[in-house]
């Protein structure tokens, strides 16, 4: 019993919290950063649909991730192009938007619909951001089947 009262006993404690503390304040363990580009489809719209910036993401069944831009600017027209730059390293996922304006004689751009190949089931750091427009979103995205999810783009 006396050793329960010595200064090694003590010690020994200090160590063994503060090495608890230290391997749960260590960060998530990341992956080697990888780079996609992607074109998407797009959607033409019939009228003026006055549609606020924003993306919606989707996982279908199949665990097949989809995201949704909205509210494109005018000059994007079936013509132009819109792609993104991701960078994914396992936890974050970074989106940078590029836009190309097309003629302007063609039907406005609804939408542009990207397919995310490379994301499997769980939770991610995710921003997009579109520096041609000055928008962007920052927010946790839970991939998950079902989950249907939509962020307004902001200044």
């Amino acid at each position: 019993m006396d050793f329960f009262s010595s200064i090694e006993f003590y010690v020994i404690m200090v160590v063994v919290a503060a090495s608890i503390i230290a391997m749960s304040a260590r960060p998530r363990m990341r992956g080697s950063m990888r780079e996609y580009l992607l074109a998407s489809r797009l959607r033409e719209s019939g009228e003026d649909n006055g549609s606020t910036p924003e993306i919606e993401i989707y996982c279908d069944e199949g665990g097949g991730v989809t995201l949704m831009r909205r509210g494109l600017p005018d000059d994007v027209t079936m013509s132009g192009a819109v792609s993104l730059a991701v960078s994914y390293d396992g936890v974050n996922l970074r989106c940078e938007e590029r836009l190309t304006a097309g003629l302007p004689s063609l039907p406005r751009v609804a939408e542009a619909v990207f397919d995310f190949d490379f994301l499997g089931q769980g939770w991610y750091d995710a921003i997009y951001n579109s520096d041609s427009t000055g928008l962007f979103v920052a927010f946790k995205l839970h991939v998950r089947r079902g989950l249907r999810v939509t962020r307004p783009l902001q200044q």
